[in-house]
């Protein structure tokens, strides 16, 4: 993945004809790792939901 961003920095970069030492006037993500925080975060979110659901699975059965 990384060699595959630097080569697609050095293609745009000569198509854009940018100079060494200019900015870039484009921008490269990696959605490899905004995937990694969109999964951590649904672990999390379906922690809390079976814990949510436990609670009132207890209360109801208590409530009985």
């Amino acid at each position: 993945m990384d060699a595959t961003e630097k080569n697609l920095l050095a293609l745009l970069r000569a198509r854009h004809r940018i100079r060494e030492g200019q900015e870039d006037d484009f921008s490269v993500r990696n959605l490899a790792a905004l995937a990694e925080t969109a999964a951590g975060a649904t672990k999390v979110m379906s922690a809390m939901l079976g814990a949510i659901a436990s609670i009132s699975l207890l209360v109801g059965a208590s409530a009985s």
